[in-house]
């Protein structure tokens, strides 16, 4: 299995500027993970104002999923 392609790690100052960011990296993460099929898009909250956009080959083709990590690791 390919390792996650990254198309976006950033940070935000608010919730408007995340939603944004957020939206252009998964379209541009969608384009490619289409034109390669190499997986689908994972979109991960690593802190309160940290995302990231990636292609990973553990979520399905044509897929998109959200990973909140902040609270996976308060559990």
């Amino acid at each position: 299995m390919s390792p996650d392609l990254v198309f976006a790690d950033f940070r935000c100052t608010s919730a408007m500027e995340a939603e944004q960011e957020i939206t252009a990296a998964v379209a541009a993460a969608e384009l490619h993970a289409y034109s390669s099929q190499a997986g689908g898009v994972l979109v991960t909250r690593h802190d309160f104002n940290r995302f990231s956009v990636q292609i990973s080959p553990l979520v399905p083709f044509g897929c998109t999923v959200e990973h909140d990590a902040v609270v996976a690791s308060s559990m």
